[in-house]
């Protein structure tokens, strides 16, 4: 078993008025796989980090969800 041995982590912050979301990070495992859209909320009491998840609409006005976790390039490392 190979352990990971680089991991990298880039948050944008978020500002938006009335929202709780505070940044969105991306976390990136050996370059060759990446977590988009994780979320920094601001809870009532302290910030936690919530998993991504988004749902797109497609042509026939259906919605689905969309993949938020996926190798970087073809070969997935």
């Amino acid at each position: 078993i190979k352990l990971i041995d680089t991991v990298r982590v880039a948050v944008t912050p978020f500002e938006r008025e009335n929202s709780n979301i505070r940044g969105l990070a991306h976390i990136y495992f050996e370059d060759c796989f990446v977590v988009s859209n994780v979320s920094i909320i601001q809870g009532k009491e302290k910030e936690f980090v919530a998993m991504p998840s988004y749902m797109v609409k497609q042509n026939g006005g259906k919605s689905q969800y969309q993949d938020v976790c996926f190798p970087v390039d073809l070969e997935g490392g």
